[in-house]
């Protein structure tokens, strides 16, 4: 008896190792827990809530589920391109970043503050009553927009990889090197997959969320949100190369 008391008492320190660490977004130690008690400096003055600073339950936008974070207006970013890239022609004509991306640069590009919410705000638009953040020198600048650290994206995107172009089996095609993609954005993977683009969002593309999910930061601990444990196994879901 003893000795089977021991092991379990084994599997259970195993399994509270494998599973510390800031998972989901309700955790302290979450980089987009941005409550007055998360353990970051990035984080508000006076305000208890977490869900609050994505989503509402009343008077949401319909630019994400339940979505109450003002969408940044921005659209002068620089974008990636080079010749090998079958997506778009040129940075000049690659296409307006939309759809989750958009909503992600909201936070992540510096142009609207991190506490600028809906359900704190009586207009729709920047207002004296918006979450107030805590002032982090060279990161938080005293309005609450993110200004820099590993957060920081801002509107030059031409060293990360191209969001927001549509992801076809053309495309596919053209390049010889990527899966093509199902009905419904579905590459294959339960992690990694397209989401809606295009003027309507009638299309299914790579945007942010594809490789990142906003809520669960445990799979790696280098790469921020990153959908799987390693960097390949994200890559190799569309590129077959």
């Amino acid at each position: 008896m003893s000795r089977v008391f021991f092991f379990l008492i084994l599997i259970l320190l195993h399994l509270s190792i494998a599973y510390a660490g800031p998972a989901l977004v309700t955790d302290n130690d979450n980089r987009h827990n941005l409550s007055m008690y998360s353990s970051s400096s990035i984080k508000a003055t006076n305000e208890k809530q977490i869900c609050i600073f994505c989503h509402t339950p009343h008077n949401s936008s319909s630019d994400a589920p339940l979505w109450n974070h003002l969408i940044t207006t921005e659209t002068n970013y620089t974008h990636y391109w080079t010749a090998t890239l079958n997506a778009y022609s040129s940075a000049a004509s690659a296409p307006e970043i939309d759809g989750y991306s958009r909503v992600c640069l909201s936070c992540h590009d510096g142009t609207v503050a991190l506490g600028a919410v809906k359900s704190r705000i009586t207009t729709y638009g920047e207002g004296t009553t918006k979450i107030q953040m805590n002032f982090v020198s060279g990161v938080v600048d005293a309005s609450g927009k993110l200004i820099g650290g590993t957060g920081y994206v801002g509107t030059d995107l031409s060293g990360d990889h191209p969001i927001s172009f549509e992801y076809n089996s053309a495309l596919a095609a053209a390049d010889g090197f990527l899966t093509v993609p199902q009905s419904g954005g579905y590459l294959g993977d339960s992690d990694v997959k397209l989401y809606p683009t295009g003027a309507d969002l009638s299309k299914y593309g790579v945007q942010c969320t594809s490789c990142h999910d906003p809520h669960d930061d445990s799979k790696n601990s280098d790469i921020p949100f990153w959908r799987k444990a390693t960097y390949e196994e994200v890559c190799d879901v569309c590129h077959t190369i």
